[in-house]
Parts: structure tokens; sequence; C-alpha cells
């Protein structure tokens, strides 16, 4: 099983070692995850007390990169593989909102040994199990998905997807105390932002003891 938790800045980090999180995703939480400053990345990676994933993304507005943004994202990658990260996160989509499967490629043969996880990107693909199948053609890690905007509305598909035994489903994206265990029950992989922290809130710290109790409550239910 896995649980991972965002960490956004640099205060994080004495409170993310505290926890028993399994695994990190380092990103700056404005517009739902951007790509963190080199020298965050760096220290990040190298003080953290766990495997930590970086997220590529640089550009709000949509998943659909041209030719020159794609190349800023190739470029964080290259610095990414010079650290102690575990992994990436990256997603890029056609106008048609499908998986842009050249972009996809160009990535995995650019990732060198990191991990890779498909990001949120994945909750706006026209078919879920077509684009699921490309992710486990093109052997990928994760896929950090609630199968559409809701996890209440994404469980039959979350459910087909891990069925299919390709990568790795990562729940993550408005997963909360009333939902968590659920998720937990299709996949037993979770990733939390707000729910890691004080009264729930992106912007405060994480809180140790309830992440420790979420981490408690998981295991009882493994």
């Amino acid at each position: 099983m896995i649980l991972e938790v965002i960490v956004a800045r640099p205060s994080d980090i004495e409170f993310i070692n505290k926890t028993n999180a399994d695994r990190i995703e380092l990103a700056v939480m404005e517009f739902d995850g951007l790509t963190p400053s080199y020298d965050f990345i760096k220290h990040a990676t190298e003080q953290i007390n766990k495997p930590v994933n970086v997220i590529v993304r640089d550009w709000h507005e949509n998943f659909v990169y041209n030719e020159e943004q794609f190349l800023k994202i190739l470029e964080h990658i290259e610095f990414i593989k010079t650290t102690k990260a575990n992994g990436i996160v990256f997603g890029s989509l056609t106008t048609e909102n499908d998986i842009s499967e050249e972009q996809l490629k160009r990535v995995v043969e650019s990732k060198g040994h990191l991990e890779l996880t498909f990001h949120k990107a994945f909750d706006y693909v026209n078919d879920f199990v077509k684009s699921y199948e490309l992710l486990k053609k093109y052997k990928v890690t994760n896929v950090l998905t609630t199968a559409g905007h809701k996890f209440e509305d994404g469980v039959d598909i979350l459910n087909k997807l891990v069925s299919l035994n390709g990568p790795k489903v990562l729940i993550g994206g408005g997963i909360n105390k009333t939902n968590y265990i659920e998720a937990f029950k299709i996949s037993k992989n979770i990733h939390i932002g707000s729910f890691a922290r004080i009264d729930n809130k992106i912007l405060n710290d994480i809180d140790v003891i309830k992440t420790n109790n979420i981490k408690k409550e998981l295991l009882k239910n493994d």
C-alpha cells in the first residue's frame, strides 16, 4: 500500500519527515500543482526521508503543450534526473482530450531511472480504459486519478482500471475523511493534499498526528 502526500513548500519538510507517509509528491500548490524551483527540488529530495516524485507542469491553462512548452518539460526532467528524486509526475493531452502519445513516448525515453506518474490530466480524457491501456503500453508506474472530477462519480471506472493490472491506480483529488476508506478498498494507493493538513486547508501546515492516524486506519483496512 502507498499513502502519498503533497509537499508544497520548504516548511513542510520538518512535518512530513515525522509522518508515516510512504511517498511524496513535490508540487507548488497553485493551479492544482506546478513545478517547484530547482533549488527547492534539490533541497527537498535531499532532506525528505521518503521517496519524492516531482511534478513537471509549468502551465495552468490546460494540459495541451506546444513544442516550446514541452521542451521546457524535458528540460525539467533532465534536471530532476540529477537529484535524488524517485520519479516525475507528468501528463499531457491532445486538443481532442486524448493522451498525447507522442509526448508521452518522449518523456518515457527521457526519464531514465525515474518512475513516472501520469497526473490528473487523466481525469479529462475521453475514454478512460483506452487511455489506461496506452499508459500500460508505455509501462507508466502510476496514474493519479478519480476517473473524472469527483471520486464518488468515478467508482465504477476506478474498479475497472484496477482490474486491468497496468499502472498502479493512485486515487487522489478530493479524498477526505468521508471517502478515503472507500477509495482504499478500490486501490491500495491513495494520494492526499489538503486532507493531510491542519483544518484541511492546503495553505496550512501538515498535521503530523492526523496524517499518521490516516495511515493507521488504512493499515487496519489492508
